[in-house]
C-alpha cells in the first residue's frame, strides 16, 4: 500500500491538528533538550549556523553523521519527520515506532509518515524532493495559529495566494526569494533553508521583522478627457507614498512601451499637492510620434498628440496616486529645464502657476486664457 497521495489531496485534507492543545509559547513547546554537537560543514557566522544549532537542540533536525549537509536538497520524507516531531512536541501525542515483520525492511521514514496519515494528513511521495509548497503545507497542518501570531500584513504575493503561505509570511517565517516576496512554490529547498524556517517557528526572536514589499497593480489610461481606454501596467512593489518619483517613472515607462511614444523625462518631483513632470527634448511631446505608429494609438497631428499624451499621463497619475479622489491631485508639466513648458508646434506655453488640465490647454489654443 502506498504511503503517499498527490499534493492536491494533502491540501484538501490537511487541517490544524492541535486545536485542543493547551496554549504554549514556541519556547515552551520546543525546549532545548539536546546538546548541539557542532558540524564540520557549519562554519561560525554562516547565515544558517544559528538555525542549524536551534533545530538540533530542540530535536527537530539531526546531522548526517558529522556533517549537517546544508546544501543537500530536502525530501518529503525529511519534511514528514519534522512535521511529526513538531506535532508530538505540541500535542504530546507520541510517535509509535513501527517494527518490521520478519524479513521485512521498512523505509526510515515509515513511522513518521504513518503517524501523520493516522492524523488524517496525506503525505506526498516521501522519496521525492520536497517543494516549498509541500514543506509549508505539511508544517502549517501541525502548527496552531497561536504559535504563529501575525506580525505583518501581507495580503498578496507575486506567485501565491495560498492561505498557509500567507500565514507563514505574516508570522515572519518566510520572506520570499526577492524583494517582492516571490514564494516559488514549486522550487525545492535545501536543509539550510529548511532549518532557517523551522528555527523561526520554534524561536520567536529569530522571526523576520521586515515584511516583503507587496506588489501592487496599476492601470494606464490612454485617450483624452472623458474618453480614456484602460490598460494594465506591470506590477511593481513601489509604494506611492515612499517611492513617488520612481513610481511615476515606472508608469511612464509602461505607457511608453504600450503606445510607442517617447516619454523621456528630465525631472519628476512631488509637492505642492501634486506631481510635476518635466519632459525631455527627446520626448514625443517635442519630436512627434514614432515614424511607424501603432494603429491603436495613431495620432494625426501635433494637437491631437499633445492633448492625448498630456491627458493620458495626467489621468494615469491621478488614478495611481489618488484613486478615491482623482480631481484632488494636481499634475504640472514643465520643460526640460524645469521652467514653463513651451509647445512650439502649437505656439503656446503652459503657465507655471496653474496645474495642467484639458480645459487649460483648450483655452490657451483658443486665446481665451489669460483673460
Amino acid at each position: 500500500m502506498k504511503l503517499w497521495k498527490p499534493l492536491a489531496a494533502l491540501t484538501l485534507t490537511a487541517a490544524l491538528l492541535t486545536s485542543g492543545a493547551a496554549a504554549l509559547t514556541p519556547e515552551e513547546a520546543f525546549p532545548a533538550e539536546h546538546t548541539y554537537p557542532g558540524f564540520i560543514d557549519v562554519e561560525t557566522g554562516a547565515w544558517y549556523a544559528d538555525a542549524a544549532r536551534v533545530c538540533c537542540e530542540v530535536g527537530l533536525m539531526q546531522g548526517t553523521g558529522h556533517a549537517f549537509s546544508p546544501d543537500q536538497i530536502l525530501t518529503v520524507g525529511e519534511v514528514a519527520v519534522i512535521a511529526a516531531r513538531m506535532n508530538e512536541a505540541i500535542t504530546g501525542l507520541g510517535i509509535p515506532i513501527a517494527s518490521p515483520r520478519p524479513g521485512e525492511t521498512l523505509p526510515w521514514y515509515f513511522s513518521y509518515v504513518r503517524y501523520l496519515e493516522n492524523l488524517d494528513l496525506t503525505v506526498p511521495d516521501p522519496e521525492k524532493t520536497a517543494t516549498r509548497q509541500e514543506f509549508v503545507t505539511l508544517l502549517a497542518a501541525v502548527v496552531p495559529e497561536d504559535l504563529l501570531p501575525s506580525i505583518h500584513n501581507v495580503t498578496t504575493l507575486p506567485d501565491s495566494s495560498d492561505p498557509n503561505v500567507l500565514r507563514f509570511y505574516n508570522a515572519g517565517i518566510l520572506a520570499g526569494l526577492d524583494s517582492a516576496g516571490t514564494f516559488a512554490p514549486d522550487k525545492t529547498l535545501t536543509r539550510a533553508e529548511c532549518a532557517a524556517m523551522v528555527a523561526r517557528i520554534v524561536r520567536t526572536d529569530l522571526r523576520l521583522t521586515t515584511a516583503p514589499a507587496t506588489t501592487q497593480s496599476y492601470t494606464l489610461f490612454v485617450g483624452q478627457s472623458g474618453q480614456f481606454r484602460s490598460f494594465p501596467a506591470g506590477d511593481t512593489n513601489l509604494d506611492p507614498a515612499e517611492d513617488t518619483e520612481a513610481l511615476v517613472g515606472h508608469l511612464l515607462q509602461e505607457m511608453a512601451q504600450l503606445t510607442g511614444w517617447n516619454l523621456d523625462t528630465t525631472l519628476i518631483t512631488s509637492g505642492k499637492g501634486g506631481i510635476t513632470v518635466g519632459f525631455s527634448s527627446t520626448s514625443s511631446l517635442f519630436v512627434g510620434p514614432p515614424e511607424t505608429q501603432k494603429d491603436e494609438f495613431h495620432v494625426y497631428d501635433a494637437q491631437e498628440l499633445t492633448f492625448t499624451l498630456l491627458d493620458s499621463v495626467q489621468e494615469t497619475l491621478r488614478m495611481a496616486f489618488s484613486p478615491s479622489n482623482p480631481e484632488g491631485l494636481d499634475v504640472w508639466f514643465c520643460g526640460p529645464d524645469g521652467n514653463a513648458l513651451t509647445l512650439d508646434t502649437l505656439g503656446v506655453t503652459l503657465p507655471v502657476d496653474r496645474p495642467y488640465s484639458h480645459t487649460l490647454l483648450e483655452e490657451l489654443l483658443s486665446g481665451v486664457w489669460p483673460s
